[in-house]
């Protein structure tokens, strides 16, 4: 196997663990979102997994904008929409840098 060939693989291999690992980290800040949103129940077992899993991911975006009450009880967490953009395109732009090399 040639060394072109042969970085091409491990380049694709990497860009592909890249997309898993900020697609997993968007998903769950995107899930935080809606949860919140729909006011989901905090005791939930589930809903606390994703509260729990995603804060750290949240907690640098926290303070860049206020944060909204929706129709008394629902939340407009728009520092998890912050997230899901940041982390995306990080994410995008590593996995295609990493791709071209």
């Amino acid at each position: 196997m040639s060394n072109t060939l042969r970085h091409n693989q491990n380049g694709s291999v990497i860009a592909s663990l890249i997309y898993v690992v900020f697609g997993v980290m968007t998903a769950l800040c995107l899930l935080r979102f809606l949860l919140e949103l729909l006011n989901a129940n905090s005791l939930n077992g589930f809903v606390m997994f994703v509260y729990n899993a995603s804060e750290p991911l949240v907690a640098p975006f926290r303070g860049i904008f206020n944060q909204s009450i929706i129709a008394g009880q629902r939340f407009f967490d728009i520092a998890a929409l912050t997230a899901v953009a940041v982390y995306g395109l990080i994410g995008a732009l590593i996995s295609g840098v990493s791709n071209r090399r």
